[in-house]
């Protein structure tokens, strides 16, 4: 009992009347650890919601086609980005007849999608 006691009296103070009070830098623990525990909490309920909603890692929601394949496994759906089905086909209709020399067309590529070399993508200006 004598380490309690003093634990106790290392954490309180007696004020002028004996009465036994918290002193200044317990109060100011307590109010971080409160703190501390609504920050953990509120950051747990938003990672709730944020999976509840079916977002992925980028941020952007996610479907998967059964009938896709395997290196199509998910598409970003949203702004910017075309259904699968809404997309044009990646191969021109070449006329049938003698071979050509005229320099190729070049395919359209869908809005959100990157080329596959870092030195062709173009850039925009965030400010």
């Amino acid at each position: 009992m004598g380490n309690l006691d003093r634990i106790v009296d290392g954490l309180t103070y007696r004020d002028l009347a004996g009465r036994r009070r918290l002193r200044r830098y317990v109060l100011a623990a307590i109010a971080i650890l409160v703190l501390l525990g609504g920050i953990v909490f509120w950051g747990w309920w938003q990672r709730q919601e944020f999976l509840a909603q079916g977002v992925g890692v980028s941020g952007v929601p996610h479907t998967v086609m059964a009938d896709q394949s395997k290196e199509m496994v998910s598409r970003p759906v949203g702004a910017g980005v075309l259904r699968a089905e809404a997309q044009p086909s990646p191969t021109a209709a070449l006329p049938a007849g003698p071979a050509s020399t005229a320099i190729p067309l070049s395919v359209p590529r869908a809005t959100g999608m990157c080329p596959p070399d870092s030195r062709a993508w173009e850039l925009l200006e965030i400010s």
